[in-house]
């Protein structure tokens, strides 16, 4: 009998065990993936490359901030800001995040300047929605303009960049704020940004759903009443980047993963046929692969950088690839 309990704790340890290493493994094997398919952004990153200015304007209470990344020379594209936006489904992220550092290091060693900004999030009892977020952005990319006025990088012109829900505020920024920005918007690109907030869209079925959506995005109380409404539309129009398309909207560079369990994958269609409806200048780079870490396809990353490059270049003058 101890025999036999005996050989059932050992197997039991062996399960055990296995779960853990291949646990390990796993893990190990992701996070080389996520190595690879962001190899493309890698730089040496020193003083002789440029300087990171962090923690400008933050106020804790409208949990905003930003982080300024400044090229050590002030050449040739140095009159030109890089704005990210960061991830996190509009409850997490942060300016320092590992993929706001790399994007901005990759783009500043070009000799571009580059910011990462907080934002409200629904987090800490805190809550928030889309035009809050608009308004904010708009806010610091006036005190990101001044700033980098001050140490001697006078900004002309500007993109703006995200992913995930940072995306699809890149986004937004580009069409719905271009008249408004202080820096005149020339160029967005995004992965996986969600572009339209119809509640139909993301399988929210009844009305009850529906109006809190619709409500907690839009800052505004729509009741099941006002569903299908002039009111309803607008307020839709001025959170959704699709809906802000037109014929004189910026060139667009956006990435998608067609596995993506996050953002609806048909939602891009929206900003696909708005873009093709309007004639505007854009590139749509499918991830066959990959799901919402756009982390399968590290070939696809490099050609959505050299895309993004050849954006650049042709609409405010250059990068060097």
């Amino acid at each position: 009998m101890k025999k036999a309990f005996g050989n059932i704790l050992f197997l039991l340890l062996c399960i055990v065990l296995f779960a853990v290493v291949a646990f390990a493994a796993g893990r190990a094997s992701l996070l080389r993936t996520l190595a690879e398919s962001r190899a493309g952004y890698t730089v040496e990153w020193n003083e002789s490359v440029g300087m990171i200015y962090a923690d400008n304007d933050v106020d804790l209470e409208r949990q905003v901030g930003y982080d300024l990344y400044v090229p050590a020379e002030n050449g040739d594209h140095s009159d030109t800001l890089i704005l990210y936006l960061h991830g996190g489904g509009f409850t997490s992220g942060d300016k320092a995040d590992s993929d706001a550092q790399m994007l901005c290091k990759y783009y500043t060693a070009k000799g571009y300047v580059c910011a990462s900004v907080n934002y409200p999030l629904q987090k800490d009892g805190k809550s928030t929605n889309i035009n809050l977020i608009m308004d904010e952005i708009l806010t610091q990319v006036c005190s990101i303009q001044q700033e980098a006025a001050q140490l001697g990088y006078p900004i002309t012109q500007m993109a703006a960049t995200g992913d995930s829900a940072g995306g699809g505020l890149a986004l937004l920024y580009a069409y719905r704020g271009a008249e408004t920005s202080p820096i005149p918007v020339k160029l967005v690109f995004a992965m996986t940004g969600p572009v339209t907030f119809d509640p139909e869209k993301w399988g929210l079925t009844t009305p009850e759903d529906q109006a809190d959506f619709i409500s907690r995005f839009s800052g505004i109380t729509v009741t099941v009443d006002e569903l299908g409404s002039e009111k309803v539309q607008q307020l839709l129009k001025a959170i959704s980047p699709a809906m802000q398309v037109t014929a004189d909207s910026v060139p667009t560079v956006v990435a998608y993963g067609t596995k993506d369990k996050i953002v609806p994958v048909n939602l891009k269609y929206d900003l696909l046929d708005a873009l093709d409806a309007n004639d505007v200048d854009y590139t749509y780079i499918e991830f066959p692969n990959s799901g919402h870490a756009m982390a399968f396809d590290p070939d696809k990353t490099q050609e959505y950088l050299d895309t993004v490059a050849d954006y650049m270049e042709k609409y405010f003058g250059g990068i060097e690839q």
